[in-house]
């Protein structure tokens, strides 16, 4: 049976060989057709290793390669751990890109699983905040029963206020701890904005969520929300570019 670790080693190219891939070095199109056929050939050598080393499919074989539990001091061990930490999420970024060339059919199931894992991961996240309480939270509703208008600064004392900014701040921060995925996903869609138009980047994306989750009697509501915060980002969006422009300028 083959052993799917041996690695390929070519042999010697004939001296034919490589006259004609010296002369066709002035013509890409032959040397990318070998690439493409080299490719081809190294991938069909690969499905004959996997199917005889025991896996229906690559994508089982990988399953096994991502998930098992082989010894710390081993060859898969090792390479494994490489592949979680640094292969496995350039993959991933690969595939996102690449899949946009694949038919409808073929990149609906993967950008669904795709989408589906990131939802459960937040899912998770929000499930484990739900079923917690927070002393600066419990400081922050008390107030709240205390003065209703407790985010308008002149309703209260100043004294009161700073304690309560930093009870908030407090919060905010082990909020982040808590959520890393959420964290995460918001700094990834706000990457390229400034923190004005990153907060609006978020409003907006509450709005649209909240608008195609509406019900019935809520609709215009939420419509109207969704168009207040959509001129907002606008406004916010305009006000940057021109911002921009003025910094290039000087």
């Amino acid at each position: 049976m083959a052993n799917f670790n041996e690695s390929y080693s070519p042999g010697p190219v004939p001296r034919s060989a490589s006259r004609v891939a010296s002369a066709s070095t002035t013509d890409p199109a032959p040397q990318r057709q070998k690439e493409v056929q080299d490719v081809h050939e190294r991938v069909g050598r690969i499905l004959e290793h996997i199917h005889d080393a025991g896996f229906n499919s690559v994508d089982s074989f990988f399953l096994s390669y991502y998930t098992s539990s082989f010894a710390e001091s081993s060859a898969a061990r090792s390479a494994q751990e490489t592949s979680r930490l640094q292969g496995l999420p350039a993959l991933i970024d690969d595939l996102s890109v690449k899949s946009r060339s694949w038919s409808p059919w073929e990149c609906s199931r993967y950008r669904y699983a795709i989408v589906r894992s990131a939802a459960n991961l937040l899912q998770s996240e929000l499930n484990g905040l739900s079923k917690k309480r927070y002393s600066s939270e419990i400081q922050i509703w008390q107030n709240m029963q205390r003065n209703p208008n407790l985010a308008r600064p002149s309703s209260v004392g100043a004294g009161l206020m700073n304690s309560l900014e930093d009870i908030a701040a407090d919060l905010r921060l082990t909020l982040r701890d808590e959520v890393p995925t959420l964290q995460s996903f918001i700094a990834i869609l706000s990457a390229d904005a400034s923190e004005t138009l990153r907060a609006e980047r978020v409003q907006l994306l509450l709005s649209t969520m909240q608008l195609i989750t509406s019900t019935k009697d809520k609709v215009l509501q939420d419509i109207v929300s969704w168009v207040n915060t959509r001129q907002r980002a606008h406004r916010s969006r305009r006000y940057t570019l021109d911002s921009n422009q003025d910094e290039k300028k000087d």
